[in-house]
This record gives structure tokens, C-alpha cells and sequence, in this order.
């Protein structure tokens, strides 16, 4: 195994290369103190745990009544802050899905917005989206197809008689419906 390759897995060698065996053996290591050093932290997350609720416990026992009252009001307030901000995105990004943005991006925006962060941008992207929308859908109603491109109309039945052959191969591929329509049955094998 080469020395970068070790050095990826946070394993320092000072050759350039060692045997595979040893390779093993010196991520087996690592792995054990990464271990160690997981169950380590874990312990002692776990104690400071215990001492902060142990301490939390002796503090609501010196209180007074009021003060208990007044901690729990607080807590009460925290929780219906919390609850109300949650209203409020849900029926934002409900109203925003109505108007047609995809879900995801609608939680984005709607949790920005409550949280008083700047929008604008989800709004300039959806524009951008429902106008290009908007121009393919009038372009199809008014005869052109917008996957063709530039001045992607279809062309009348005269073009098509004059271009010959291949004019009308090229419109029975592109758009069968119009070759339909000016011709008749298509003429495909049957």
C-alpha cells in the first residue's frame, strides 16, 4: 500500500510504500484507537450529560415556586414559537406548491422567508421557469414547435410540395399530426 494512500485513511508512514500485510495491520490499528477514541468521547459526553441534568435538577430544587412558574412559562413560549414557526412554513409551502413551485424548493423558501432571510431569488427562478413555460406553450399553440429551435415553424403545404420528397419525410418524422393533416394517411408500412 502506497504512503498517499495511507495518508488518506489519516495513517502516517515514513516509507513510500509497504507490504499489503502490513498495510492491513496499520489500518486494523487505526481503526481500534479511532474505535477507542469513539467510546472515549462517548463516556465522557455521557457524563457531562449527567452532571449538566443533575445540575439543572438541584437549580428547579433551590427555585421558588414563581420562579419554577415563570421557567416553565418560558419553556411553554419556546415550544409555541417553535410550533407556530412550523405552522407557518407548512401553510406557506402549501400556498407556494398551489402556485406551482416542486415541494422542495417550496420548504427552502417558505422556512427562508419565516426565518427572515433574503427570497427573492426562489422568486426570480420560478419566474424565469413559468416564463419559459409560458413562450414553449404559445409558441406550440401558435404552429411552431420550440425543440426546433429558430423559427421553428411548420411549414405550410406548399413549402412542403415544393421541397420535394424529403420535405415530406422530414415532416412525417418531425410532425407526424401536421403530416397527417396535409396529406392524409401516413405512409408508413403497413
Amino acid at each position: 500500500m502506497t504512503k498517499e494512500y495511507l495518508a488518506k485513511l489519516g495513517i502516517v508512514i515514513d516509507k513510500d510504500e509497504v507490504p499489503d500485510e502490513e498495510g492491513h495491520r496499520l489500518i486494523e490499528m487505526h481503526v481500534a484507537k479511532m474505535t477507542g477514541d469513539y467510546k472515549k468521547l462517548k463516556e465522557l459526553d455521557d457524563a457531562h450529560s449527567s452532571e449538566i441534568a443533575e445540575y439543572k435538577r438541584k437549580e428547579r430544587e433551590r427555585m421558588t415556586d414563581d420562579e419554577k412558574q415563570k421557567l416553565e412559562m418560558e419553556e411553554l413560549k419556546k415550544q409555541n414559537a417553535d410550533t407556530l414557526k412550523q405552522l407557518a412554513i407548512r401553510d406557506k409551502v402549501s400556498v407556494l406548491v398551489e402556485l406551482g413551485y416542486d415541494r422542495e424548493t417550496a420548504l427552502k423558501y417558505a422556512t427562508d422567508e419565516v426565518e427572515g432571510k433574503d427570497t427573492i431569488q426562489y422568486q426570480k427562478d420560478f419566474m424565469a421557469k413559468r416564463e419559459a413555460e409560458i413562450k414553449a406553450k404559445v409558441l406550440k399553440e401558435a404552429g411552431k414547435d420550440p425543440t426546433l429551435g429558430q423559427g421553428g415553424a411548420i411549414p405550410n403545404k406548399e413549402d412542403v410540395v415544393k421541397g420535394g420528397y424529403e420535405a415530406m419525410l422530414k415532416l412525417q418524422q418531425e410532425h407526424p399530426e401536421t403530416y397527417k393533416e396535409y396529406f392524409g394517411t401516413s405512409t408508413e408500412n403497413k
